[in-house]
């Protein structure tokens, strides 16, 4: 999906980034970079950089090696899903 545009899914560096999201994709099912498909339970951004905060919803993430995706889902809070859902995503270009 993003590939196609030579971009990746999104990285939230920070509150600003995530707030901007908010405004934008909060009553949508949208993914993010963020995978734990390495390391069941430890989430990395796909640049494989860590989590310094996080805005998981209550309960998650929850989904054990089933859900190794995230996506920003209800009121804007992280959700980990299965990867295999087919649904919108945030992009971002890549930095050359």
């Amino acid at each position: 999906m993003c590939l196609n545009r030579e971009a990746h899914l999104v990285i939230v560096n920070n509150e600003a980034e995530q707030n901007f999201l908010l405004d934008k994709y909060a009553k949508q099912f949208t993914w993010i970079g963020l995978t734990d498909v390495d390391t069941d339970g430890t989430f990395k951004w796909i640049d494989g950089t860590g989590l310094p905060y996080n805005y998981w919803g209550n309960g998650e993430p929850n989904g054990g090696t089933k859900e190794n995706c995230v996506c920003l889902f209800r009121e804007g809070k992280w959700n980990d899903y299965g990867c295999h859902i087919n649904s919108n995503a945030i992009c971002e270009k890549r930095l050359l």
